[in-house]
């Protein structure tokens, strides 16, 4: 006999979070749902350094100023990724509310 979807409420007590988002030009626009908090890595690929950075999470700007190369991050995301595809410079931790 096949389970309706709220049979596996019991077993997955726990529900899941999640983000959509889309940048472009320095801007960053987030949803989200059922998020405590989120984290943003930054590349040159994707921002402009020289120019000031903008996050809005849920409609609410959180976020507009430069933000800078981390270079002990980098090196650090570097040892432990090993990824020679996307090498991260810099992340922005924002709670959610």
């Amino acid at each position: 006999m096949p389970l309706a979807d709220n049979d596996f409420w019991p077993l997955f007590p726990r529900q899941s979070g999640a983000v959509q988002g889309r940048y472009a030009k320095n801007r960053f626009e987030l949803t989200t749902s059922r998020v405590g908090s989120l984290t943003i890595y930054l590349s040159p690929e994707m921002i402009n350094f020289d120019q000031p950075l903008q996050v809005v999470i849920n409609g609410k700007q959180v976020y507009n100023r430069h933000i800078e190369y981390d270079r002990a991050f980098l090196l650090a995301q570097y040892a432990k990724e090993m990824d020679h595809q996307a090498l991260w410079v810099n992340r922005l931790t924002f709670p959610v509310k």
